[in-house]
């Protein structure tokens, strides 16, 4: 006997919403296509829209990127979000981009006010599908406060995402989570703490290099962990933390270099410290171990002296494989945001997972 057929949809209903007037016809309800309702092994959305065109919303596997497009692979690509979550309703929000059209050149802008949700009655009666939220939902979606789902396993058994049980709703029984990583539910009491942060954060990057730019900052690059098997969850970003008294104590330099390059620029270093880095890996499942500290770099009041190499003489260097920028530039990064005096840093603007009260 053959499997019954898969169900994409049900009680809930996915809709685009916060597209300026001159682009409202991206603001509606959105269906399940039902001739190709796969794409790039990714849900494949359709939305007539205000007129007769009918507009996409897929996954170009080859380029990692979400469309919201006239036709598939072709036509006119009206928004854009670079990432490979496996549902529009868990593409985080500020992912999503206009794309503009100047002097023949398309161009992305950040559309702050737009986001596709996922919307239903989220009831025991009438839970979510994970085709409807995403299967990805519980690891790339953190919900607010008491905020609790009602889901359908792939198996059929309904849960509820609550960490214990009572509450509204009849919830007499401790919820789960489902991690599409292990094809599994787990408990939701310790989703977080111990699942994703046992199997899925990232290690440690390791080789942290520190190396004076000559304007009273350093530069720094490292060796990122090694992505997971399945290729998920993906690098993010980094955290870089400082300590001027020998790595007694650790303040925050940059909370979130909001890139996933492995690579940054502190500026401003107070004179008279020497300075100890370490940094670590960020993904959808939370921070991961932080390096071994750096080597001590020396900031004098005449300069920044220590053991390191000048950055010319290790760029020039033929042997130099490991100090390298993924556009073949000198390491960058954003600046350090919110360090305590006496270290002056930059300021910056990091970023991090906005929490959401609803799928």
């Amino acid at each position: 006997m053959s499997p019954p057929p898969l169900v994409y949809e049900r009680y809930a209903k996915l809709v685009s919403r916060g597209a300026p007037d001159s682009v409202d016809f991206l603001n509606g309800q959105w269906q399940r296509d039902l001739v190709e309702p796969v794409i790039g092994d990714r849900p494949h959305y359709t939305n007539a829209g205000s007129g007769s065109t009918t507009l996409h919303i897929y996954y170009q596997a080859d380029t990692a990127t979400w469309h919201i497009a006239s036709e598939v692979g072709a036509g006119l690509v009206f928004v854009a979000a670079a990432s490979i979550a496996h549902h529009p309703n868990t593409v985080p929000r500020s992912a999503w981009m206009l794309a503009k059209l100047n002097a023949g050149a398309v161009s992305l802008e950040a559309w702050p006010d737009f986001e596709i949700v996922t919307e239903g009655p989220n009831t025991e009666e009438e839970p979510f599908l994970l085709e409807e939220i995403g299967v990805d939902f519980f690891l790339r979606v953190q919900l607010k406060t008491r905020k609790v789902i009602w889901f359908e396993s792939p198996a059929g058994e309904v849960y509820h995402s609550a960490a214990k049980p009572g509450g509204a709703g009849g919830r007499a029984k401790p919820g789960k989570r489902y991690c599409h990583i292990c094809h599994k539910c787990f408990s939701a009491n310790n989703f977080q703490t111990q699942h994703l942060a046992n199997l899925h954060r990232p290690t440690a990057p390791s080789d942290l290099t520190c190396v004076p730019d000559g304007a009273g900052g350093v530069h720094l690059w490292w060796k990122p962990p090694p992505p997971p098997p399945c290729g998920e969850p993906e690098l993010a970003a980094f955290q870089l933390r400082f300590s001027i008294d020998g790595g007694v104590s650790w303040q925050v330099g940059i909370e979130n270099t909001d890139s996933p390059e492995p690579c940054a620029r502190v500026g401003n270093l107070s004179p008279g410290h020497a300075y100890l880095f370490m940094v670590a890996a960020i993904n959808a499942a939370g921070m991961g171990d932080f390096s071994p500290p750096s080597p001590p770099l020396h900031h004098s009041p005449d300069g920044i002296t220590t053991a390191v190499p000048s950055l010319n003489s290790i760029l020039s260097s033929p042997h130099s494989s490991a100090v390298s920028s993924p556009h073949g530039s000198p390491p960058h990064g954003s600046p350090a945001r919110g360090a305590p005096l006496p270290p002056s840093m930059v300021a910056g603007s990091p970023k991090g997972p906005t929490p959401r009260g609803s799928p």
